[in-house]
């Protein structure tokens, strides 16, 4: 990569997209932190596009990055209060971008309409929950959304359904899982089991 004034480091894994890689590279610089895109040919290492957002929030840690059939979609984590979540085309173009009232990155699945599937972990009045949600590939609106009490969660897309494991911890230890259909959000079933220990996955 050509060099930079400023510190310049690489957090998430490169995306494929096609027979390219997608790299998200964080530059700070003057107060505030820019993440540059950058598509590179899987042939030679050729910047095909880069693409410049600034003052996202971040510090150093883990990020959320993933590849769509329509877009690219990176989340950060901040040390204060809220994360970023920008959403690119891939020919580079911001489709949008918002922040989540959330300082740890959002984990980010893709729906196989190419929409983004988000999940969140939010301080919420009833205390700390994970949020999933459907948002539009299109402007980044909100499809359809789930609280899930619970912090450790775990899913995956398989086929048109979301599947959901997650974890509770109120003097026994509640395994939850759950189907739902990735388009609408609605329940296909729910399971919910009991089990002695302090954590489970």
């Amino acid at each position: 990569r050509e060099a930079a004034p400023a510190r310049v480091f690489e957090s998430c894994e490169p995306m494929r997209l096609g027979g390219d890689s997608v790299h998200a590279f964080f530059e700070l610089a003057a107060g505030q932190t820019d993440v540059v895109f950058e598509r590179r040919s899987g042939a030679n290492g050729a910047r095909v596009w880069a693409t410049r957002v600034p003052a996202v929030d971040y510090t150093d840690g883990p990020c959320g990055f993933v590849a769509t059939s329509s877009l690219l979609a990176l989340s950060t984590r901040d040390e204060s209060a809220q994360s970023t979540l920008v959403a690119l085309n891939h020919a580079g173009t911001v489709q949008w971008r918002t922040t989540l009232p959330t300082p740890l990155p959002a984990e980010l699945r893709a729906a196989d309409d190419g929409a983004l599937l988000v999940a969140s972990q939010q301080d919420l009045p009833g205390g700390f929950a994970t949020v999933a949600e459907r948002r539009r590939a299109s402007d980044g609106g909100i499809d359809w959304a789930v609280e899930l009490p619970g912090r450790a969660v775990d899913w995956r897309v398989v086929g048109g359904e979301v599947r959901i494991a997650w974890s509770v911890d109120d003097g026994a230890a509640e395994l939850h899982l759950q189907r739902r259909v990735a388009a609408s959000g609605a329940l296909v079933e729910g399971h919910m089991a009991v089990a002695e220990g302090l954590a489970i996955r």
